[in-house]
């Protein structure tokens, strides 16, 4: 037994550890049609980087993948509602400080969409990007580019990147001083220790890069999958506690984690041996 660092709680491994050896027949093998549909579906390169030298067949790399799978798709609602209530809170509270009606705008009334811009160029033309992926009026319908339908076409990488030097208050060619004096009202259940800028912003790099692992289907077994949701339960709970309570409350990372491949051999050994 040992406790999960997301609940607390005590969780069984099941006897499995988590990216080590099952007890497996080693005459058992993948029949080689199956085998070869797989990797040309998956690709040589990515199957093998399922692989352990640890494994005694191929089943384990294909329970692998299915584990693989299973731990981005747990993943999936905590960096849901950390990336919408980071950029939902980090919107608002610059739209505080850089009101919609205290410059002139470009297509967008709000601080994103300055006609003097409060962000760098890089951000500009993300911005540009957005705008042009926003519906248009079609069939007859209204469909209009509004502010809130902007916030939510920028991506996590947008919104982390708002973090960076160009924002930070005396920096040399600051273009927006925002830090570190909003850092309070973004996070604002962090404990005073924790909430300085630098170890922030290295946090938030971690999620945005276990975001783009996840969501461009990359392997995440080899990482520290459960201290990854750790920190992305605790953000959350920093910006938003009752929403951070009720996703530590639900998550199912630390099951699917702490089971190992072995429940995922036992579904896919009879479809491939």
């Amino acid at each position: 037994m040992s406790a999960s660092p997301i609940t607390g709680e005590s969780v069984t491994s099941a006897g499995v550890s988590v990216t080590g050896p099952n007890p497996v027949n080693p005459a058992l093998t993948v029949r080689p049609e199956i085998l070869a549909g797989i990797v040309s579906s998956l690709s040589h390169d990515r199957f093998e980087s399922y692989r352990e030298s640890s494994d005694q067949d191929d089943v384990d790399v294909v329970a692998r993948y299915a584990w693989n799978v299973a731990m981005c798709a747990a993943l999936y609602p905590l960096l849901n509602v950390f990336e919408v209530t980071l950029r939902n809170r980090l919107f608002q509270l610059v739209n505080s400080k850089y009101p919609s009606g205290s410059r002139p705008h470009n297509t967008i009334p709000c601080w994103l969409d300055f006609s003097t811009p409060i962000i760098t160029s890089r951000e500009v033309r993300t911005v540009e990007r957005a705008k042009k992926q926003l519906p248009t009026p079609r069939n007859g319908q209204a469909r209009h580019a509004t502010t809130a339908r902007l916030v939510a076409q920028l991506t996590l990488d947008f919104w982390v990147f708002l973090f960076h030097e160009p924002y930070e208050s005396g920096h040399p060619g600051a273009v927006a001083n925002l830090w570190p004096k909003l850092l309070k009202s973004v996070f604002p259940s962090m404990a005073p220790a924790d909430r300085v800028l630098t170890s922030t912003l290295a946090s938030l790099e971690e999620i945005r890069v276990l975001r783009n692992r996840v969501f461009h289907h990359e392997p995440i077994w080899g990482s520290n999958v459960l201290d990854e949701a750790t920190r992305l339960v605790q953000y959350t709970h920093a910006m938003q506690k009752e929403v951070g309570t009720l996703v530590r409350a639900t998550e199912t990372v630390t099951g699917i984690v702490m089971a190992g491949i072995a429940p995922w051999r036992a579904k896919v050994r009879p479809l491939v041996i």
